[in-house]
């Protein structure tokens, strides 16, 4: 596959993407998924690309570049979804935990310190204190590079009251995760957790945690409270959820996407 110079990516998402980082030579990210079914990934809205093989379909996407005649080694430490299904059932409790306990527009403090206490269990280093609510973790690879990228989720609930009856439904009146953000916070710890464990990648990734996207800016806050003079980055990657997707899709675009 020869493309050209691609532009950073807002990445709808549903279903088990396992997400790996490949930061050598020119920024890029892998999505890998195994189950033996099509997928389709969209780039642009136009253009269509699937490498599909029995067990494994990789999908690489901006920003990158390939040159003609020229290779990158992609010989890393790979997540399959094997590895990443024994944090399964963690994972699914954190975000369980943070759905029951829904907070609002930079009121996230107990939801941003269960992220500062577990991106510190795992060795990464935490600031706090960006638009109140905000956490930022940080962690260097193994391998000798300067690129750095951020992956981003945002933290914050909506003003409504849950009516859903499941044991772990909103507990807090007029508050619930109803845009999913829970699972947001939840996707990126479980990538925390997994590149904390086996570093083996070239240069920095800072992982943060967004209070307030839900029309209160928090974003731009963060952003002009220093967020990237103090973490400055090459390139940031955001993920959305998005109801309706058949399991397994995802959908990509260059430039500006939903609320980017």
């Amino acid at each position: 596959m020869r493309m050209d110079r691609l532009h950073p990516w807002m990445v709808v998402a549903s279903g088990d993407l396992a997400i790996s980082l490949a930061l050598r030579g020119p920024s890029r990210a892998t999505v890998d998924r195994a189950p033996r079914r099509n997928v389709t990934s969209v780039l642009s809205g136009t253009y269509e690309a699937a490498k599909s093989g029995n067990r494994l379909r990789r999908f690489f996407f901006g920003p990158f570049s390939f040159c003609a005649g020229r290779r990158y080694s992609l010989a890393m430490t790979h997540f399959t979804p094997d590895l990443l299904a024994a944090d399964l059932a963690d994972l699914t409790a954190i975000r369980r935990d943070i759905h029951r306990h829904p907070e609002t527009a930079f009121e996230e403090e107990r939801t941003s310190q269960i992220v500062a206490d577990k991106l510190t269990s795992w060795g990464i280093a935490v600031h706090r204190g960006l638009a109140t609510t905000g956490v930022v973790g940080t962690l260097k690879g193994n391998r000798p590079g300067q690129k750095t990228i951020g992956l981003r989720a945002d933290m914050d609930a909506l003003h409504l009251q849950e009516k859903n009856d499941f044991d772990y439904a909103s507990s807090v009146p007029n508050k619930m995760h109803a845009c999913g953000h829970d699972g947001h916070t939840t996707m990126l710890l479980g990538a925390a957790k997994q590149l904390a464990a086996a570093p083996d990648f070239a240069g920095t990734v800072h992982f943060i945690f967004q209070p307030a996207e839900e029309g209160l800016g928090g974003a731009r806050v963060m952003i002009e409270e220093g967020l990237f003079d103090k973490f400055p980055c090459d390139v940031v990657y955001g993920m959305h959820n998005m109801p309706g997707f058949p399991v397994g899709h995802f959908a990509i675009r260059p430039g500006a996407m939903l609320a980017s």
